[in-house]
């Protein structure tokens, strides 16, 4: 039987608490891995107008738009994420508690993959419009037009909320759910191993019998991030382009059409930031997460609703 001290499940704590750690895990998270994600969005959806490697893009980015063009798009999922990691957190650790009641046993890394996987899909309707917005506003060009600029003009979207109006007035409620099923999929799949890969490394690095220690945790947190986009990201580049285009788009379309053209390199395009977002991402979200559940622990904080 497991000796280790279960890891992101603290049963005396409440889910409102884990909704709360996860608010201030995924807040810091966010700002540290927004200009990664923005040379990512623009590699998956530019198809080389900016060049065809993520310096090539930093570059001509910054040249051309100014550094606070790689947080372009920033406050939207700032506070956007807030609900979702809510959601995600609130559930992930409602469920390993509920799991752990009906096995009578503490819980191991396949129950965090269960966890995992239902916060994932609980999450994705508020997830896939925020999706939507950010990628429709990183992907724009200032002084060029490669289709996602605004249809009326071809200029940016002064803020979130001019883009909002723009997509509603272009596609009603439904432009805002564009690439809802490859979300589903993306994050069903994605965060059922973001929990498991964390849980079985910070495991593997922790005696046992013995609490994790900061240095396994923060390791465990962005190692496990990156192997969760290395597996899941052809579905992120999918969801991608059907959101950043002014057509609507099948899951299986865009799969095809994509194989199509650039065969599988194409799945995999703008995977090198990525992967250098998700370290430092990851380790911040998850790190900064299971230390304020800690605190909550240790001050007797919470009840469950």
């Amino acid at each position: 039987k497991n000796g280790h001290k279960p890891h992101l499940n603290a049963p005396s704590i409440g889910t409102m608490d884990h909704s709360v750690a996860g608010i201030v895990g995924g807040s810091a998270g966010a700002l540290v891995a927004h200009p990664f994600d923005l040379l990512k969005v623009r590699m998956q959806t530019g198809d080389g107008v900016l060049g065809s490697n993520s310096m090539s893009i930093l570059f001509k980015t910054v040249k051309s738009e100014g550094i606070s063009a790689l947080f372009r798009g920033v406050s939207f999922p700032l506070l956007g994420y807030i609900p979702m990691n809510v959601v995600v957190f609130g559930a992930y650790g409602k469920t390993l508690r509920k799991l752990e009641e009906w096995k009578e046993s503490k819980s191991r890394p396949q129950d965090a993959f269960i966890a995992g996987t239902l916060a994932g899909v609980i999450q994705v309707p508020i997830c896939a419009p925020i999706e939507t917005l950010k990628i429709r506003m990183q992907s724009q060009l200032t002084g060029g037009n490669i289709g996602l600029n605004k249809p009326e003009t071809g200029t940016i979207f002064r803020g979130p909320i001019d883009a909002m109006r723009s997509i509603f007035k272009e596609y009603g409620v439904r432009g805002y759910f564009q690439g809802f099923s490859a979300t589903l999929l993306r994050d069903s799949v994605g965060y059922g191993l973001y929990f498991f890969f964390f849980v079985t490394l910070c495991q593997s690095m922790t005696r046992r019998g013995e609490e994790t220690g900061h240095v396994a945790t923060f390791l465990a947190g962005g190692f496990g991030g990156m192997a969760t986009y290395a597996v899941c990201y052809p579905l992120d580049t999918v969801k991608s382009r059907i959101q950043s285009s002014r057509t609507p788009l099948s899951l299986f379309s865009t799969t095809k059409e994509l194989w199509g053209r650039h065969g599988l390199t194409g799945f995999y395009r703008g995977l090198g930031p990525t992967l250098l977002r998700a370290f430092p991402e990851n380790a911040t979200i998850l790190y900064t997460y299971d230390r304020v559940v800690k605190l909550f622990e240790a001050y007797g904080y919470g009840s469950d609703a």
